[in-house]
């Protein structure tokens, strides 16, 4: 009997431009691009999309990984097209984001989840008319009595850059995690 394939798709949000790169903000994005380093895979625009799509294979079939051309807060409009341009239903989806609510460091993978107060993904759950998508959490602490928007648009601290490169490990694990069970 053949088994049917599923296409499988991870997206990481950020904001585009060089000025957002090293943001808290942008972190899912940085998380896929250094996933897709690790695979050897190259991104390439797809217009009709609003992302950058890399495509890999592994023992369960095909996966894309992709970023969004659009910002944040419109983050929906390129996911609805990208589930649609690559034939991904909206349970093989898992998205990776900044979170302030998990502890700086830590990465998290929750089947399903609420917005958490994230534009990106209240943006992607309206346009997807669905909750029931994958999260990646990925820890950026919490900015106590501060504003959350400065301090997620605002970029990393020195002792924040020299950890990054382990949280970023650490939520790549998580996405190949997340591959190998879908």
């Amino acid at each position: 009997m053949h088994e049917e394939v599923l296409n499988r798709l991870v997206i990481g949000l950020g904001n585009p431009g060089k000025e957002y790169e090293w943001t808290r903000h942008s972190i899912g994005m940085k998380v896929v691009k250094a996933y897709a380093d690790t695979c050897a895979l190259k991104f390439h625009s797809e217009r009709g999309c609003l992302a950058y799509i890399a495509k890999g294979e592994d023992a369960k079939g095909q996966f894309f990984l992709a970023y969004p051309t659009t910002f944040m807060n419109e983050s929906g409009r390129a996911g609805e097209r990208l589930l649609r341009f690559l034939n991904v239903d909206v349970q093989n989806l898992l998205v990776a984001f900044d979170d302030i609510e998990t502890k700086w460091g830590e990465a998290k993978n929750v089947a399903t989840g609420g917005t958490r107060g994230h534009n990106g993904v209240r943006s992607l759950q309206a346009h997807l008319q669905a909750k029931e998508f994958s999260q990646l959490r990925i820890g950026v602490g919490h900015p106590g009595a501060g504003d959350v928007a400065e301090y997620v648009l605002d970029r990393f601290s020195a002792e924040e850059i020299e950890e990054l490169p382990l949280l970023v490990q650490h939520s790549i694990d998580k996405i190949k995690a997340w591959l190998v069970e879908e």
